[in-house]
């Protein structure tokens, strides 16, 4: 299975739209910012790493940037 997600989609989705206003309006700074991210790049990992089907990220250039481990199977790679 082939989809593609344009950025554009979750960016205009209500959650996202809410998330990113609460970060404008609280007055975070530059280690809180950076330990919500990581959070946030944790849970993607974790969502990713538990599915059976293989999903591969890539860029506006073609080229892969993420991929699952089901996809490693797939492609007979590893991630650095």
């Amino acid at each position: 299975m082939i989809f593609k997600l344009d950025i554009s989609e979750i960016m205009g989705t209500k959650p996202f739209k809410s998330y990113i206003q609460e970060l404008a309006e609280r007055d975070y700074g530059i280690d809180e910012l950076s330990r919500k991210v990581s959070n946030i790049e944790l849970k993607f990992d974790l969502v990713l790493d538990s599915i059976d089907i293989g999903v591969i990220g890539i860029d506006v250039n073609n080229r892969i940037f993420e991929f699952n481990k089901a996809a490693e199977n797939i492609l007979h790679m590893k991630k650095d």
